[in-house]
């Protein structure tokens, strides 16, 4: 991941979920440091019954008690899920007016394949010629070699194994019937 921090980056995408603002967050905030001139897009509707604080205003709060400049942030906040994080922010993208975007993606490192999916799904919203780099937080936590020995991230990975088999399904990929 050296090489993000001489990359062109225009916005940064912190993707949401409950644990985003100490997990995810925190990885977005030192990319951005990194990118000065880039945007921070943090993701992420209510997603508690009856609550009233989104996911990305949460984001917002931390990011401007961290130094994040308040017109350097851009919310989504009206999604709920993977597929609506990346369906909704493709029209903010558009409003920044920024040609050929490069977009890093911020997530865990389990939720990549899920979130590679929906890029994939969606990137026919997003502004011709958009790159997405993917990055995900806590890297040291999760390594080929390790995610085995920890029974949260055996957890973690069987959750999201469920998530995708959802997603082979929903799409139609019937020789994928596991």
């Amino acid at each position: 991941y050296r090489q993000l921090i001489t990359a062109q980056c225009d916005l940064i995408m912190v993707l949401g979920n409950p644990t985003s603002v100490t997990q995810r967050l925190p990885t977005a905030i030192r990319l951005w440091n990194r990118h000065k001139n880039a945007l921070l897009l943090p993701c992420g509707g209510v997603v508690t019954p009856g609550g009233t604080a989104t996911e990305s205003e949460q984001m917002r709060e931390t990011c401007l008690a961290k130094g994040v400049l308040p017109d350097h942030i851009v919310l989504e906040n009206r999604s709920t899920n993977t597929r609506e994080n990346i369906e909704f922010a493709a029209p903010l993208v558009h409003s920044t007016g920024i040609p050929q975007p490069t977009v890093i993606v911020v997530s865990s490192p389990t939720h990549m394949r899920r979130v590679q999916m929906n890029l994939d799904r969606f990137i026919n919203l997003y502004p011709q010629g958009t790159s997405f780099i993917l990055y995900p937080s806590n890297v040291m936590r999760c390594t080929r070699g390790n995610w085995v020995q920890n029974q949260d991230m055996v957890e973690e990975t069987a959750t999201e194994l469920g998530f995708i088999h959802e997603y082979i399904y929903e799409l139609g990929y019937a020789h994928f019937d596991f």
